[in-house]
């Protein structure tokens, strides 16, 4: 089950990476249109994911974006082309 948990995460962070541009931001980690910013996270997350978790630095910036889409401070859409 926690896998699959983990797996999803990673998936998700890149869609949110490779589908979906920043329309309109008040958040103070995420000022432009892309999420360049999540290629580290996931580079790490899947490279050893319960490493990458349990670093403060990592786990800020995914809870970060994660609570400023669900709180209306990032507001995104899809990038033109993007089919899923």
């Amino acid at each position: 089950m926690k896998q699959n948990a983990d797996n999803s995460l990673i998936f998700q962070a890149k869609r949110l990476l490779d589908e979906h541009i920043i329309v309109r931001s008040t958040s103070p980690r995420f000022t432009g249109r892309t999420f360049n910013s999540l290629r580290d996270v996931i580079y790490q997350l899947e490279s050893d994911l319960t490493a990458a978790l349990s670093r403060p630095e990592w786990r800020e910036i995914l809870e970060g974006v994660l609570e400023d889409i669900v709180t209306g401070r990032i507001v995104t859409a899809r990038k033109q082309g993007s089919t899923t």
